[in-house]
């Protein structure tokens, strides 16, 4: 697969395509196939085809077990695509945008997400809101990425990443102790079921100590 990740990175989805389909003939056990059939499933997302993604991912899921690590994944991805129903020109750009992230090629893919950010669906608005804060933290526009962040303050897993990038950045790129203690402490307010609290509890107390 480290081939297929070089492919990807070249925008080259037919090799990639080719590479799984010799793959597949040649592998009989079915965890191997679905890691090759998740694979499969991101170059449908780079395409935009949503629906054909959409079934693809259930079947998937039907050789899995709930406890596996990888049918978690998927259900997120069904989560996301129900979120981006019968919005195909929509997931076609956001798919693009993926793609050119995968190409390191972030200031073209910024350069979508910016235009997708007045989206009237919570789940799909935030998720570009964060992505757009995180391309600029790593392309070390900090201040930006902060602001951009700071405008996410809804309910979703995108908020809550956006709120925790705030925190990181004032912590160890501004090394300003008191402003992060407070945005970890808000944190805890306006997340207490969040997967990440015990973390920013464990970050509090080494900044009290």
């Amino acid at each position: 697969l480290r081939i297929a990740d070089v492919f990807k990175a070249r925008g080259d989805l037919v090799s990639v395509e080719e590479l799984l389909a010799e793959k597949k003939r040649s592998i009989s056990s079915r965890n191997d196939l679905n890691r090759l059939e998740i694979v499969s499933g991101q170059l449908m997302m780079y395409r935009g085809e949503l629906d054909t993604l959409n079934e693809h991912v259930r079947e998937i899921m039907s050789w899995l077990k709930s406890t596996d690590i990888e049918f978690n994944d998927l259900l997120d991805v069904i989560s996301l695509n129900l979120a981006f129903h019968k919005e195909h020109e929509l997931y076609l750009k956001f798919g693009t945008a993926q793609l050119l992230l995968q190409q390191n090629k972030r200031m073209e893919a910024l350069s979508i997400l910016e235009n997708m950010t007045e989206i009237d669906k919570p789940v799909i608005g935030e998720l570009v809101q964060y992505q757009t804060a995180y391309i600029h933290f790593l392309q070390q526009d900090f201040q930006i990425a902060l602001e951009s962040a700071q405008v996410l303050s809804g309910e979703t897993i995108y908020s809550e990443l956006a709120h925790i990038l705030q925190a990181e950045i004032v912590d160890f790129i501004y090394n300003d102790i008191e402003l992060a203690v407070n945005i970890y402490l808000e944190f805890l307010e306006r997340f207490p079921d969040s997967i990440y609290y015990d973390e920013i509890r464990l970050r509090l107390r080494q900044l009290a100590s």
